[in-house]
């Protein structure tokens, strides 16, 4: 989608990044730019993992994950 960049802003609902450290460049990169791109997001990361946080260190993953939705109002 050539015009996703452009409607990054645009999100408005909460928003977590979670990558591997040792993920490619090209997906940290591209993590980055999303949270960076949508107000109040934010990131995480899951250390020793590479593209797949949520398989290689799944109770790390899921705390995150639960750790954040419970931030949310209901």
């Amino acid at each position: 989608m050539a015009d996703a960049p452009e409607r990054i802003g645009k999100i408005d609902i909460p928003l977590l990044g979670i990558a591997g450290t040792l993920d490619s460049p090209d997906h940290l990169r591209m993590v980055h730019e999303l949270v960076e791109g949508v107000a109040g997001a934010t990131f995480t990361a899951v250390d020793g993992t590479a593209h797949l946080p949520n398989m290689e260190r799944p109770t790390e993953f899921d705390a995150l994950l639960r750790g954040f939705v419970d931030t949310l109002p209901v």
